[in-house]
């Protein structure tokens, strides 16, 4: 066909074209002229396997989208070029029906042997159970007469009015401690010194009231159901 491109590109494109042509027009030079041949829709699938191994990139680009047959599918996948190989790998994976999934063997049922029976022990009778011991808690003890612990102890050893006095001259020593004490962190020494004279002269007149106060005062003897027992005929 000596036409020119033009008109050939014309009678590739043309649906009434004869089977004949279009064979003869998948081999011409021009490749407008073979993607025409490619785009028509009348175009058989045996004319269009003669475009599987065409050289233009081009023309092998429209064959996947055409009703090609799976052979020609096939090798349209493996082609050199990555676009038309992905293009036709797609249109195959839409083509082809998925595989129906199996389903999966129901697992069998077994049944465990039944476990031997074991013979019931014969009963032994045993020792009588032991009967529960009552738990006696310790009485308290009391603490012995006589012998008080305790500042509070001490006080109450004297009379009610030396108590006061003894009391009033242990918060004045207390207090002069502590001001001794400030005076020796501060690095004031005559103060400290005259703190620890007056210290010592305050706790010698407190233990001067509270001996005499002590030696004077006589506690109440104890009732006679308290008195206490010092000597063994006392039990008789």
């Amino acid at each position: 066909m000596d036409a020119e491109p033009s008109a050939r590109v014309n009678v590739a494109g043309n649906p009434s074209t004869p089977i004949e042509t279009l064979v003869a027009l998948t081999a011409d030079p021009d490749p407008d002229v073979r993607r025409a041949v490619a785009m028509n829709e009348a175009t058989p699938a045996e004319v269009l396997s003669r475009l599987v191994d065409d050289p233009d990139p081009g023309v092998r680009g429209l064959l996947p989208l055409r009703d090609l047959r799976p052979q020609d599918l096939d090798r349209l996948c493996a082609d050199e070029h990555p676009t038309i190989r992905r293009l036709a790998r797609e249109v195959r994976a839409v083509r082809q029906p998925a595989p129906a999934p199996m389903s999966p063997a129901a697992p069998a049922v077994t049944t465990p042997p039944p476990l031997p029976m074991k013979p019931p022990s014969p009963i032994v009778p045993g020792p009588p159970p032991a009967m529960p011991l009552a738990v006696v808690s310790p009485a308290p003890v009391a603490a012995p007469r006589g012998n008080p612990r305790g500042l509070a102890a001490l006080l109450d050893r004297i009379g009610p009015l030396p108590r006061v006095i003894v009391a009033i001259l242990g918060a004045v020593l207390a207090g002069i401690v502590a001001l001794t004490l400030v005076a020796l962190v501060s690095g004031e020494g005559s103060a400290f010194e005259g703190g620890v004279v007056v210290a010592i002269l305050v706790a010698t007149l407190l233990a001067i009231v509270y001996g005499v106060a002590r030696a004077v005062h006589r506690p109440p003897p104890p009732p006679d159901g308290d008195r206490e027992l010092y000597h063994p005929d006392d039990l008789r």
